[in-house]
C-alpha cells in the first residue's frame, strides 16, 4: 500500500527498466517487487518467509521460461 499510494512502484519500475536497463541496451526488462519482506504483522515468520521464497522462485521460473 505504501509503495502504490505514493506511486513508488511505478517510479522504481521506470528507473530500473528505462533508466538502467534501457541505458545498457536491454530492450525487454521487467521488475517484480516482493512486498512486506519484513513481515510486519506476520505471526508465523517461518511461513511468511517460505511464501516469499516461493513467490521469488515463481518469478524466476517465469523469467527463465
Amino acid at each position: 500500500e505504501f509503495f502504490t499510494k505514493r506511486s513508488y512502484d511505478i517510479m522504481i519500475e521506470h528507473h530500473l527498466n528505462v533508466g538502467i536497463a534501457g541505458f545498457c541496451g536491454i530492450r525487454d526488462s521487467r521488475v517484480e517487487l516482493l512486498y512486506d519482506t519484513l513481515g510486519n504483522g506476520a505471526t508465523d515468520m517461518s511461513s511468511h518467509y517460505s511464501k516469499l521464497r516461493d513467490r521469488a522462485r515463481q518469478m524466476a521460473r517465469t523469467v527463465l521460461a
